[in-house]
């Protein structure tokens, strides 16, 4: 591109333009190809309906009491604030998984995480305005996975940058922003996501209770969250510590 082309809409930047839009549909293709191996395999794992099941419950219980609103106090509504971003982005981690954009899943789901976390500091009154949630308010069982997120969505980490990244269109370098289906890191991120997406549903459960204490709606959800903890624990994607919301 010439130096001279200081008009934004001249003909040779739109040429530019257009040129590199085409990669990105290249791009965009290898995504679309890899999003079909990836809910294959979702399907095949039995985590797709589970998947959509927290999600819908997730929906269900937290635009109810949106719509009923008899939120009284100050922890009540921080909750809802941290329940309202989850529902906003509720599944933009699975879209990036099942697309291949598993760096940028990685970011998506710590930032899930730390939510959950928050909630939970919330409950237990540790939560403190403009601090990072703590890892270690959250349950001992699921830290691991905060550690997972940091090592592959920091850009310092170069061995799992790799992973992700790797070429598989014989590139020179071995390097390639095509996204491609990797069957261990859709199982790993799709795995936890379910598993952030359950404590979360467990989460809006007991606030949900706190709230309208235990009625149908909650009712539902409650065989819903139990349906789906059982499905993930029989199928060994996780072996949740923490309590049974219909328990106490």
């Amino acid at each position: 591109m010439s130096e001279k082309s200081t008009d934004l809409f001249s003909k040779e930047i739109n040429e530019f333009i257009a040129h590199h839009n085409n990669i990105k549909k290249q791009y965009n293709q290898k995504g679309n190809e890899t999003l079909k191996q990836s809910i294959e395999f979702s399907k095949q794992e039995k985590l797709l309906q589970p998947l959509h099941i927290l999600d819908a419950t997730i929906i269900f219980l937290v635009t109810d009491m949106i719509e009923n609103d008899r939120l009284v106090n100050r922890r009540q509504k921080l909750k809802m604030l941290q329940m309202a971003a989850y529902l906003q982005g509720i599944d933009m981690a699975s879209q990036l998984i099942f697309e291949g954009g598993y760096i940028k899943a990685a970011a998506t789901l710590k930032q899930d995480y730390e939510m959950m976390v928050r909630l939970q500091e919330i409950t237990d009154g540790k939560d403190k305005d403009g601090e990072t949630p703590n890892p270690k308010n959250g349950s001992a069982g699921y830290r691991m996975m905060y550690g997972f997120f940091n090592d592959l969505a920091h850009p310092t980490k170069r061995k799992q940058m790799y992973i992700a990244l790797k070429a598989v269109d014989g590139s020179s370098i071995n390097i390639s922003p095509h996204k491609k289906f990797n069957k261990d890191l859709t199982g790993v991120l799709m795995s936890f996501n379910c598993t952030i997406k359950l404590e979360i549903l467990k989460q809006a459960l007991n606030f949900h209770a706190e709230v309208y204490g235990n009625n149908k709606h909650h009712k539902l959800g409650i065989s819903y969250y139990q349906l789906v903890s059982k499905h993930l624990i029989d199928s060994g994607f996780f072996a949740p510590e923490q309590s049974d919301p219909a328990k106490g």
